[in-house]
């Protein structure tokens, strides 16, 4: 922290610069200014001054054993809002909430916070942080530290369940972005989804900013970017082969569970589900549940149901999935910042739907032109799935 108190009660600042003379006008004690417990004054040549709580005596409420890494970033970000022309404040602390934020800002007639993440919160804790913000008309921004970003094969990454509270939406396109900043480099990183492949897996494109040419409204309202190509459908086949020939385990999961229940029912097995189910969308990481089994449900409890030819609507579409999330213990995620996110991805699938020519887009909905028809074997699904792979493609 680098925010305390003297014993008058005087507000003592470790913000750059430092007076030559510091040490000589503020002797200790020092008291951290949200729980009033004694703090310690930390110097030293190769990192930044700070205060600390003393051991065993940890802050219910302030910042608890920052990492330098934390620090600095904190530093970095202020004095660039500070050059960005924003009115910001460091270590605020809202007694209503019991929180104390990294920065807080005002910018263009709105109250923002900027919290930065490094450590693994739990996804409650981080929606609870998130809505007792929000409570007070106050938007959290959260930025990862760049150790939070986990590229596995090509263009695909790992998300842990609490980082996606953070997921932000731009606003010309209501595309939707992960922020890390790196103190090292003096960089941002935007990691916008193109799709879920499973719980913790994405593809995306990744792109850097570096700070000094960053603004405040590439924070807000995300920068604008050019999608990269998707040549990643080799890597996407790989995970259709999977889905295909590996064994599943379906039963710690229950909406695996329950698709394998319904695909036994059609005297189908999990690896026969259908070639038009388990396909890339945007916005698919409104679902935790995989990709291949939601699509499975929609397609076997809603489309299957619609006559050939006939036409449905959106919103009978939507009444009857929100059932079937029930039904079908399909899992959805939260997202404070995104708006429709259920709305967005079953849209986006129709228009992949549309695409295959198993829908046609008509006036007041959708028209089903193609019957669903199960593979009768692995290899036959299989052979299917390299089909569409060439159409989506």
């Amino acid at each position: 922290m680098f925010i305390a108190k003297t014993k008058e009660n005087e507000q003592v600042s470790l913000i750059p610069p430092i007076s030559p003379t510091f040490l000589e006008k503020y002797s200790p004690p020092f008291y951290c200014p949200v729980c009033q417990q004694e703090v310690i004054l930390k110097t030293g040549n190769h990192r930044r001054w700070h205060f600390a709580h003393l051991p065993q005596k940890a802050c219910p409420v302030s910042h608890k054993g920052e990492s330098e890494m934390h620090r600095e970033a904190k530093m970095i970000l202020y004095q660039w809002l500070r050059q960005q022309k924003v009115r910001v404040e460091m270590e605020k602390y809202f007694p209503k909430i019991e929180r104390q934020a990294d920065l807080f800002l005002q910018w263009q007639s709105k109250n923002y916070v900027i919290e930065y993440q490094q450590s693994p919160l739990s996804p409650e804790e981080m929606l609870k942080r998130t809505t007792d913000y929000l409570s007070l008309q106050i938007e959290p921004i959260w930025m990862y530290g760049k150790n939070r970003l986990r590229p596995k094969r090509y263009a695909q990454f790992s998300i842990q369940p609490f980082e996606w509270i953070g997921l932000r939406e731009r606003r010309d396109d209501q595309r939707h972005a992960f922020i890390y900043f790196s103190p090292q480099t003096a960089s941002f990183s935007f990691l916008f989804p193109r799709t879920t492949v499973q719980r913790s897996t994405i593809f995306a494109d990744y792109y850097t900013l570096p700070l000094s040419k960053a603004t405040i409204s590439h924070v807000v309202h995300l920068p604008k970017t050019i999608d990269a190509p998707l040549d990643w459908n080799q890597e996407w086949l790989l995970h259709k082969w999977s889905w295909r020939y590996q064994r599943i385990r379906w039963q710690p999961y229950p909406d695996i569970t329950s698709v394998k229940q319904l695909l036994l029912e059609q005297k189908a097995d999990l690896s026969l589900y259908p070639s038009e189910a388990g396909w890339p969308t945007l916005c698919s990481e409104t679902f935790a549940t995989p990709i291949y089994v939601w699509q499975t449900i929609f397609l076997l409890q809603f489309l299957q149901h619609v006559l050939l030819y006939d036409t449905f609507s959106f919103s009978s579409l939507l009444d009857t999935f929100l059932l079937l999330i029930d039904h079908y213990s399909i899992q959805t995620r939260e997202f404070p910042f995104i708006s429709q996110p259920l709305e967005k991805s079953l849209f986006a699938y129709l228009e992949l739907l549309t695409r295959m020519n198993v829908l046609q887009k008509c006036k007041g909905g959708w028209r089903k032109l193609a019957p669903l028809i199960l593979p009768r074997a692995v290899d036959d699904g299989f052979r299917m799935d390299k089909r569409w792979q060439h159409h989506i493609f």
